[in-house]
């Protein structure tokens, strides 16, 4: 193994560095999250902000592939009965990288009765090509509870190019807020 990182001058990051990363990552993303859910409840819509205990990348049997995100029972219930309420048709998709890691912020709104659901997702970054592999975006919510899921689908995705830059993290000189994870 050290021949081939002597070889191809790649290192390999240490957890630490990896922590430090998703947790850069992870807080501009709660902060563009409730930056856009503020914004959208002071024109007036109901918002439902789907925040993750886990996400993954997966599929379930006979389904295509796509992100998987797992919430409690309480917000899973209230997930299915916000998106019963409403049909949603503009989406907006915003996608950025720190280090090792992609973060996916997906708003779907319906406009016609003011409501509006936040999908914030982190995944590594090596699994984009996956996700991004047809025009369809496919999202499990699943209850961490009973394993129950709800299927959905954003069609017509159009991804267009991520930014070159990256945000944080491999510099070292951002240090991320503090969180009970460390």
């Amino acid at each position: 193994m050290k021949i081939f990182n002597r070889l191809f001058g790649r290192k390999k990051k240490t957890p630490e560095q990896l922590i430090r990363e998703f947790e850069t990552g992870r807080s501009i993303l709660m902060n563009k999250v409730k930056e856009i859910a503020s914004e959208l409840r002071s024109r007036g819509y109901d918002v439902l902000e789907l925040i993750p205990l886990l996400v993954s990348v997966g599929q379930a049997e006979k389904s295509p592939f796509g992100i998987m995100m797992v919430v409690t029972s309480e917000l899973y219930q209230k997930f299915n009965e916000f998106a019963d309420r409403g049909k949603y048709g503009n989406n907006y998709l915003r996608m950025f990288h720190v280090g090792d890691y992609t973060f996916m912020l997906i708003v779907a709104r319906d406009d016609e009765r003011k409501l509006a659901i936040c999908y914030p997702s982190a995944f590594r970054r090596k699994h984009v090509k996956k996700i991004q592999g047809k025009d369809t975006l496919y999202l499990y919510i699943i209850d961490g509870q009973t394993s129950k899921y709800t299927l959905i689908y954003f069609p017509n995705v159009k991804w267009g190019e991520v930014p070159k830059e990256d945000i944080g993290g491999e510099t070292g000189k951002s240090r991320p807020p503090p969180t009970m994870y460390r």
